[in-house]
């Protein structure tokens, strides 16, 4: 929850801008490739180590994009509005010195997520902006928790499920929870269908407490 408080203004301000400039796919494709390297074990040792600046932090993570195809979002130069702002307007960022794909604004970015600390979130922003843009482009988006990893077939099956239940394409974004045994846990806003083998039992057992 705490994650997701800290996300969401940096994913409204990103599809505020890729909405204005028609990049909504475009900046959906960046935002999953910077989740991706966010979550590297290597990447995520350098985001934690304390020997390291916030600038310094942020130019080893764009030498990180360097050598990845990421695809190229111009608009702009602004990307933060005042929900988003660094914390110490007087000191600024310096502008990476390599040549690298992501563009200034991608690398504007980086920096400004770097300096509040915020790199970590990155999944969190990605994820948001998605059920933003879903939102946008008339598709339900849905959290799908499972015990498992879904295989490709369970997958286009539960969404022809949903597609039916919400009547409408829907965007799932699928969890995995041990815990729940097996089965899937579905959520949408304040509806959670819950279809897990954990919560059967959970239900169980309230019916023979009551008994």
């Amino acid at each position: 929850m705490a994650d997701e408080l800290i996300a969401r203004p940096y994913a409204k301000a990103v599809f505020e801008l890729a909405l204005e400039g028609k990049l909504l796919n475009e900046w959906s494709q960046l935002l999953n490739l910077l989740s991706a390297i966010s979550q590297d074990a290597q990447v995520k040792d350098l985001l934690n180590d304390p020997r390291f600046t916030c600038e310094q932090r942020s130019e080893l993570f764009a030498d990180v994009c360097f050598d990845v195809t990421i695809p190229r979002v111009q608009s702009s130069e602004h990307i933060v509005d005042s929900a988003v702002k660094p914390r110490n307007d007087a000191e600024q960022v310096e502008t990476h010195s390599h040549a690298s794909p992501l563009t200034k604004i991608g690398n504007n970015f980086i920096q400004i997520l770097s300096y509040n600390a915020r790199l970590g979130v990155l999944p969190k922003i990605a994820s948001i902006y998605e059920q933003l843009k879903a939102q946008e482009e008339g598709v339900v988006a849905v959290d799908v928790v499972a015990a498992m990893e879904l295989d490709k077939a369970q997958k286009e099956q539960l969404e022809q499920v949903l597609s039916k239940k919400f009547t409408g394409r829907v965007l799932m974004n699928c969890k995995i929870d041990k815990e729940l045994i097996g089965g899937v846990i579905v959520k949408k806003d304040d509806l959670v269908i819950d279809g897990s083998v954990s919560g059967q039992i959970n239900k169980l057992r309230k019916y023979l407490l009551r008994s």
